[in-house]
Order: structure tokens, then C-alpha cells, then sequence
């Protein structure tokens, strides 16, 4: 491990450390109390009742999901571990679980009321089935080579992810971005940072409408507009005179990036890069509701190795 040489911030290498071991532990994802919640009390309206609850099909696919089993393997894992504990439980029917997985509820992922963050905005591609990469370079794509993007917003100072969509291949960015805001209290939020693909009159809209300050580069060649026109835009006219005043071109950007805190913004992408290395880049299920359900299991999960404990400088 390198040394910390002197006048170099001290970082938390050892604690950090011992928050990775701890991701394994399955206290983590199983309390202690799980035979008062691993059954359904709930009735159904129409049919048969579950016999499982929600949250007891939501950790046997946290499961497969931290330890990269298939859905098979993952009903005996569940139940290898009830039986050295001597607990009375059995894990749900691998089938069960992949019929169920669509409709369960899960905890939406909200910023605490009362918090302002700064968010900074990302997405990338997932594949969920197709052919290789060889046979693509060889031999082109075909039409079932299919995939989905995940859009993420990022708390800059704590790292978690406030909020995640998963969407088609023709979702663009801006308008993914709009509709996880559109449902935002005012206030929570202080500042939206993103590239330009974010720099569309949707994202500038919802920011007006939450009270929240945009820091997007503008296009080039983009003109200051009278905020009679387009209130929403005001923000954006401030950047392009700024960056104007700064000497203009890539210059002026350069420098206005530095003073607006803009290359927090890479903090998403580092996230986004979390996500990939963590789960790899592809979705297991086919079909879009289970794949919706999977992507925000994989952000929880995410959320919860970063609430453990992250690199830091003291």
C-alpha cells in the first residue's frame, strides 16, 4: 500500500478496508428478526394469498445479486443458511421469486425532507441479450441485440444515489432527468450538475420550478436570451456571459468549470463505473418490469455499500 507522504491528506485506507470484508456478511442483508417479516400477512383481493412477503423475495434477489448466483442457486443459498442457523425458514421457489419480482414494493429512494444536495447526473447503457462483442465487430449487429439505460442522480457529498430510472434506448438524458425531478419538493435541491447532453429547456424548466441552480455547459455556439422570453434560462444566459468574460472558447470554459465546481459531475460517472464493476453491464432478466425491479434492487444495494464506508481524507 503507498505510504501517505507528509503534507498529503490522511486517508481512511484501514477502516475502508474493513467495510469491504463486511459486504459479504450476511447479517448485513438478513437481520435477526426475519422470521416476524419473511411471511406475507397482507390478503390478496383476487387468488391464492402470498405466502411470502415483499421484502422476503426482495433479499433473496439482494442476494443473487451481491453473489452473482443464478436464481436456482440463490434458493438453496437462502436455505443453506436458515439450516446452519437452526432457524424455521425456507426461501420462496426460484419460480416464485421470478414471477413476483414485477409487482413488489420497494422503499422509493428519496432525499430525507429537509436535506438540499447538489446532484449531479449520469446514464449508461446495460444489455440485457444479444450476440458477442467478436460477432458484432465481425459480423455486425442484429435486431435482438437489445438495451436499456440507466439514469442515476448522485448526492456529490455523500455519494448515494437519490435517484434512478431505467428506460429504453431512445430515452434521452435531458428528458429522463426532467421526469426524476418532476415529482422533487422545492428546496431539496441546490444545485443540478450534468454534461451537455442535459443542456435542454426540460432540465432548465424542472430546476426553475424546484429553485434549484443548473451548472451545464451550453453548446458552443449558444446566445444569451432575454429572460422575458425564456425565464427558465436564466442560469444558462449567466454561463454563457461568464464564460464570455473569461476569455470565450474552450478557455473561458476551462476556467468557468474550475470556479462553478462543474467537475463534481464526474463524481456520476465514477458512481456509474461503481455500478458496472460491481454487477457487470448486463441485466439478467428479459423482461422490462423485472429489469426495472433489478436495476433498483442493484442501486439499493450500491447505496448500502456506500453507507458503510467510503474512501476519505481526514
Amino acid at each position: 500500500m503507498k505510504k501517505t507522504t507528509k503534507g498529503e491528506p490522511k486517508m481512511n485506507w484501514s477502516q475502508y478496508n474493513t467495510n469491504l470484508t463486511q459486504r459479504g456478511n450476511i447479517n448485513l442483508w438478513i437481520s435477526e428478526d426475519a422470521a416476524s417479516w419473511w411471511f406475507s400477512t397482507k390478503e390478496n383481493k383476487h387468488g391464492r394469498p402470498f405466502v411470502y412477503s415483499d421484502r422476503a423475495i426482495e433479499v433473496c434477489l439482494t442476494l443473487q445479486y451481491v453473489f452473482g448466483l443464478p436464481l436456482r442457486a440463490a434458493q438453496g443459498f437462502v436455505n443453506s443458511i436458515f439450516q446452519r442457523s437452526c432457524i424455521s425458514l425456507h426461501a420462496p421457489c426460484y419460480s416464485q421469486v421470478s414471477r413476483r419480482m414485477s409487482k413488489i414494493q420497494l422503499s422509493e429512494i428519496r432525499i430525507p425532507k429537509g436535506a438540499q444536495v447538489n446532484l449531479a447526473f449520469d446514464s449508461t447503457g446495460l444489455k440485457v441479450y444479444g450476440e458477442g462483442e467478436w460477432k458484432v465487430r465481425t459480423h455486425g449487429a442484429s435486431k435482438r441485440r437489445i438495451w436499456r439505460k440507466l439514469h442515476i442522480g448522485v448526492d456529490v457529498e455523500t455519494l448515494k444515489i437519490t435517484h434512478s430510472m431505467l428506460t429504453n434506448h431512445s430515452k434521452t438524458d435531458a428528458n429522463a432527468a426532467g421526469q426524476m425531478l418532476a415529482d422533487e419538493y422545492p428546496e431539496a435541491i441546490k444545485s443540478i450538475l450534468g454534461d451537455g447532453a442535459y443542456d435542454k429547456e426540460v432540465v432548465y424548466r424542472c430546476a426553475r420550478k424546484i429553485n434549484a441552480k443548473t451548472i451545464i455547459p451550453p453548446a458552443h455556439n449558444a446566445r444569451i436570451q432575454r429572460a422575458a422570453i425564456n425565464p427558465a434560462k436564466v442560469d444558462r444566459d449567466h454561463i454563457i456571459a461568464r464564460i464570455k468574460l473569461l476569455g470565450g472558447n474552450d478557455e473561458g470554459r476551462k476556467q468557468w468549470k474550475k470556479e462553478s465546481g462543474y467537475h463534481q459531475r464526474s463524481l456520476a460517472e465514477t458512481t456509474m463505473y461503481r455500478f458496472k464493476n460491481t454487477f457487470t453491464h448486463r441485466l439478467r432478466h428479459r423482461l422490462f418490469p423485472n429489469q426495472a425491479v433489478e436495476a433498483t434492487i442493484k442501486v439499493n444495494i450500491l447505496n448500502t455499500f456506500t453507507s458503510m464506508g467510503i474512501p476519505r481524507a481526514s
